[in-house]
């Protein structure tokens, strides 16, 4: 995986906890837009190094999942700069595995992983 990280320019997400790799001063909002645009960036290398794959489609859902989040948390301010938006989005992605589970709740579409016995 590192090596795939590093080929994409996006190894600050090769770890196994994002907010360890990019080691902040979560109270410094200065700090905070610093990380998101670190993220945003391993996004895009991401994105691109994906497009240049025989194999793109594999990564596709996952590419789809992460622009979906990316739109519904981050505006663009005009100088181009990124922060995240105030509120919470209408009908927002709050989980990356479970696209039904909604402010919180867990969705109605059964999962026989979690039937009980």
């Amino acid at each position: 995986m590192s090596d795939l990280a590093r080929e994409a320019g996006a190894t600050v997400v090769s770890g196994s906890s994002l907010k360890a790799a990019l080691d902040l001063n979560w109270e410094d909002p200065n700090e905070c837009l610093s990380g998101l645009q670190v993220v945003l960036e391993a996004l895009e290398g991401v994105t691109s190094w994906v497009e240049t794959q025989p194999e793109k489609e594999t990564a596709t859902p996952a590419l789809t999942v992460a622009e979906q989040v990316k739109a519904q948390d981050v505006t663009v301010n005009d100088d181009g700069t990124a922060q995240l938006k105030k509120g919470v989005a209408r009908n927002r992605r709050i989980s990356v595995e479970d696209p039904h589970r909604r402010h919180g709740r867990t969705s109605t579409i059964p999962d026989p992983a979690k039937k009980s016995f």
